[in-house]
């Protein structure tokens, strides 16, 4: 009984250029997204006989500063600490809670 989360939502500008909007935009649909699927999974994952999975998929865009990522830095920083938090919160029903964050892939846009 699994759950992975891989929302992604990005605008590429400078902080000054993006309007509380769309920063929000990018809050819901990456922290936002990734909360109302696990919380909506939390009594199946709960009650699963083999203990539940929750895998969010992050970015390792803010581990440093990156150039023109305010509202995505925001957003995997957000759904890094949530996992944490419910690893320790949802360790005692069995299921695990894991971010996995790839770097940047060459070539792409």
């Amino acid at each position: 009984d699994v759950v992975v989360n891989a929302a992604a939502g990005n605008f590429l500008a400078a902080a000054e250029q993006i309007s509380p909007n769309g920063f929000r935009t990018v809050m819901d649909i990456d922290t936002m997204g990734t909360f109302n699927m696990i919380n909506a999974a939390f009594e199946p994952l709960k009650s699963s006989k083999f203990g539940g999975v929750v895998t969010n998929i992050t970015a390792t865009l803010h581990y440093t500063a990156t150039w023109y990522q305010t509202a995505p830095v925001a957003a995997k920083a957000a759904i890094d600490a949530m996992t944490r938090n419910l690893a320790l919160e949802w360790g005692e029903y069995g299921i695990r809670c894991n971010c996995v964050a790839p770097g940047p892939i060459e070539d792409t846009p």
